[in-house]
């Protein structure tokens, strides 16, 4: 947690990247982001995915302490949304990137 406040100035991370599937009749949302070894590393359980069900939020971690919740909701996109996602952090995060001859670049 405390790298996460040193390099992003907060414990809120955005975007973060959720798939939504129609399977079955019903959508469904699936987060592709963490996987086994992420999950050892921050101690959390691998999320299941059992086809009819959504699978998409660690809420707890293996000590039944709060993990992480998703406190916004962006919508959906039919294409990774770039442009959308790097908006969306040079506002969240504007000392992570620095202008050289009108380019943004990112830094970490």
């Amino acid at each position: 947690m405390e790298r996460l406040m040193e390099k992003f100035g907060s414990n809120e991370l955005t975007p973060h990247g959720m798939v939504n599937a129609f399977l079955n009749d019903s959508w469904l949302k699936m987060s592709p982001a963490f996987n086994s070894s992420l999950c050892k590393k921050f101690k959390v359980e691998p999320l299941e995915f059992n086809g009819k069900d959504s699978s998409y939020l660690q809420q707890y971690n293996n000590t039944g302490n709060l993990f992480m919740e998703y406190i916004e909701d962006y919508g959906y996109f039919e294409d990774v949304p770039l442009d959308f996602m790097k908006k969306n952090i040079e506002e969240h995060y504007p000392h992570i990137f620095k202008t050289k001859k009108g380019k943004t670049e990112f830094k970490l």
